[in-house]
């Protein structure tokens, strides 16, 4: 019997793939460190070639750091006090000086009825009478007067101002009336309205404690001859942004109130009038606006606004 030699087999596919696979496997691994790497190193370089966006300001007062724990406001540094020739203190413009011991209190409970009322065209300041315009003898509207013959005031309504309790003070029914008659009398000029939220506020209220306000408000280390301040600010696209501080202890919280809040809508200088909200010193006499109050505010809001924004 012959033997034939029985030819070699091929190997089997069977047999060969495991190492298929595998090699799939690694690079199937390898691809997604590489991926990985990639995207890694492409983040790295855009924190790099970027930077936060800063919008500048513009302040309307001089502007020191923020003070702390309160919240982004910005605080005017410490002015040099002097007397002047007739005996009162030489503050800011918008700083309101103590009242003297001798006067009381004599707050209105109810709110003024809400009026609002449409804006006038432009004008010039001057064409409205019987203002205080030219202040008290201690500065003008017109050294506030901005480029291009424009003032610093709201250019879009209603202006929203938002009442915070500094660290959780509670606000009583008598200082809530008090801030609902602020409300209404600016209302007979210019549309304003209450806001809970600070995100949406254009002004905000700091009612404070006395050691607080003491200790953290713009004015508070001249507590003992200032009663109260306001600091209107200017971002660059001229929203106007404005931060009042008052004691709410004040014997005069709802004359000072309203007062301060007339200096955050732009109003810079005092009256020489006693009868006047804006007159230099505390009165305590009712939060109402005089005719020459409403004029005045209304020459402010007929007047060019500083950096309106675009509609």
């Amino acid at each position: 019997m012959s033997l034939h030699r029985q030819p070699a087999r091929p190997p089997s596919h069977r047999q060969s793939r495991p190492t298929t696979l595998l090699a799939i496997f690694i690079g199937a691994i390898l691809f997604v460190v590489a991926a990985a790497l990639i995207v890694v190193l492409g983040l790295r370089l855009a924190r790099q070639s970027s930077g936060p966006i800063v919008i500048p300001t513009v302040a309307m007062l001089p502007s020191a750091a923020p003070i702390t724990g309160g919240g982004l406001n910005p605080a005017p540094p410490a002015p040099a006090f002097t007397v002047t020739p007739d005996g009162r203190p030489d503050l800011p413009p918008t700083w309101t000086p103590a009242p003297t011991p001798s006067i009381t209190n004599s707050p209105s409970q109810e709110p003024a009825t809400p009026t609002v009322n449409t804006l006038p065209p432009t004008l010039d300041p001057t064409a409205l009478v019987d203002t205080y315009w030219e202040g008290d003898g201690y500065g003008s509207m017109w050294d506030v007067e901005m480029p291009g013959q424009t003032f610093g005031r709201f250019d879009r309504f209603p202006v929203n101002v938002c009442v915070v309790g500094f660290q959780g003070l509670p606000i009583l029914p008598e200082q809530e009336a008090a801030i609902n008659n602020a409300i209404s009398e600016m209302n007979r000029v210019i549309p304003v309205q209450r806001v809970e939220s600070r995100v949406f506020a254009h002004i905000t209220v700091w009612m404070m404690r006395d050691t607080d306000f003491r200790q953290r408000a713009a004015c508070g280390k001249y507590h003992d001859t200032v009663a109260a301040c306001a600091v209107p600010n200017y971002t660059s696209i001229g929203l106007l942004l404005s931060s009042v501080w008052i004691d709410a202890s004040d014997p005069c919280f709802e004359e000072t109130l309203l007062h301060e809040l007339t200096h955050a809508l732009g109003i810079a200088v005092h009256s020489p009038d006693a009868g006047d909200i804006m007159y230099f010193q505390q009165t305590c006499g009712p939060g109402r606006y005089s005719q020459r109050d409403l004029n005045t505010l209304q020459a402010l809001y007929s007047a060019p606004a500083f950096y309106p924004r675009a509609n």
